[in-house]
């Protein structure tokens, strides 16, 4: 995977700094594509829980590894790895949900009048600011 990383960068300035995170963010959706497959062929929530948190893990791992091979190269601005990693939590948050909102009410049904379960970012990530090492603040509502 790391070979593979200098070539999706070819937005360069003069410097040879990454400009553009399009090839993270266009690498997250797959993430969302499995964990729909998990809800379709798990056979227990417990089961799901469990297979979703594996991969979920593994992709952040290898996403991680990914903007900091990009960062210790100097492929990229600290401005670029702080939105690659911020896109990166977004993508995971984002897809947790969707699956997990799907198995959730086919499970329990659906909220009253079928709300939407509203996620805000708080913090660093709500700024695009996230490092290597925050942690994320996220508050949980529904519209009603």
């Amino acid at each position: 995977a790391l070979t593979k990383i200098d070539s999706d960068h070819k937005t360069v300035n003069n410097e040879g700094r990454l400009l553009d995170t399009s090839c993270y963010t266009n690498n997250h959706m797959c993430l969302s594509e499995q964990l729909t497959a998990l809800v379709q062929t798990s056979s227990t929530p417990q089961t799901l829980e469990i297979q979703a948190g594996k991969l979920v893990r593994q992709f952040r791992h290898i996403r991680m590894l990914e903007i900091a091979y990009c960062d210790i190269h100097h492929l990229q601005t600290i401005e670029t790895s702080l939105l690659a990693v911020s896109q990166l939590a977004d993508s995971i948050i984002n897809a947790a949900y969707t699956c997990l909102y799907e198995a959730l009410c086919k499970r329990y049904g659906a909220p009253e009048n079928n709300q939407p379960l509203l996620i805000m970012a708080m913090g660093k990530l709500g700024g695009n600011e996230l490092n290597f090492s925050s942690d994320i603040d996220l508050i949980f509502t529904y519209p009603e």
